[in-house]
């Protein structure tokens, strides 16, 4: 995908791949430490085990014409491109062990697909990684790379802020010090469909996108993935991201706010933003 596709706003703007290493680690820890004031810290152990085998998060792509909408319908059951439950789909995403992982984890971590647009074919991939102490009473925080074209799961979780890392060994993981998730439940979703694993049956959606259209998307998103996840309706909600996620999130939480107050629609309760540069 090209930059030069998207709507960019007028006026100069650092791009985070621009900046030294360095910086960038500084900017993610002064994000990391305003982040921590807003939620309770955590403790979590580490068990060695033996290296854990990949025996799940297989992810079916086959496009199920199904209609659904960001206003979607209430009940947690309705259906997706995917089909079936939003229950089942629950289960489905569950992930029994991460490629290459050599650890146990003590926190509960699903992956899968989820419906922002049934008639064009297109969905959004996500990761997501409860806390491993008491996830019931900590926020639900979303998480969204910039870029554009800039992968969640591949910069955001695994290399920044997730629960693991990978090795130098390029086959192996290992647990993240200091992973955002030992202070609140972590949503990652590659965002706009063709970044990441997150696609589209429609071929012109790869052309035809832009802030609005992301802003959109991850609103739907949200919802029915909120459906798929009932117990987090009512969780406190934060939006983070870094680089272009700060078109992103503050255009997301304009959305949540106006639609809140909208009669019928799904009242999310956005609680604040953090963006690094």
């Amino acid at each position: 995908m090209k930059i030069g596709q998207w709507q960019h706003s007028t006026g100069p703007r650092t791009h985070m791949h621009t900046l030294p290493i360095k910086m960038k680690r500084g900017l993610l820890v002064v994000l990391w430490s305003l982040f921590c004031l807003c939620v309770a810290d955590t403790a979590t152990g580490n068990k060695p085990k033996h290296p854990i085998e990949f025996d799940q998060l297989e992810i079916s792509r086959k496009y199920v014409p199904a209609k659904q909408h960001a206003s979607a319908s209430k009940s947690p059951s309705s259906s997706s491109v995917h089909g079936g439950s939003q229950d089942y789909q629950r289960k489905r995403d569950k992930i029994i062990a991460m490629p290459g992982q050599m650890e146990e984890a003590e926190f509960t971590q699903y992956a899968g697909y989820v419906t922002v647009d049934a008639n064009a074919g297109r969905a959004l991939f996500y990761y997501f990684a409860e806390a491993p102490q008491d996830p019931s009473n900590k926020p639900l925080v979303l998480w969204m790379n910039g870029g554009p074209g800039c992968s969640s799961f591949g910069a955001g979780a695994m290399l920044e802020l997730g629960p693991f890392s990978v090795h130098s060994d390029n086959k192996t993981l290992y647990k993240k010090k200091h992973a955002w998730n030992t202070v609140a439940n972590m949503l990652f979703v590659e965002i706009p469909a063709g970044v990441g694993y997150s696609y589209s049956n429609t071929t012109s959606d790869y052309h035809n996108t832009g802030d609005k259209r992301s802003t959109d998307d991850a609103y739907t998103f949200l919802v029915n993935w909120l459906e798929r996840f009932p117990k987090y309706r009512d969780r406190d909600f934060f939006i983070t991201g870094e680089s272009y996620a700060g078109h992103y999130v503050p255009e997301l939480a304009n959305l949540i706010i106006s639609n809140n107050r909208a009669r019928g629609a799904t009242n999310v309760k956005l609680k604040g933003v953090a963006v690094s540069v």
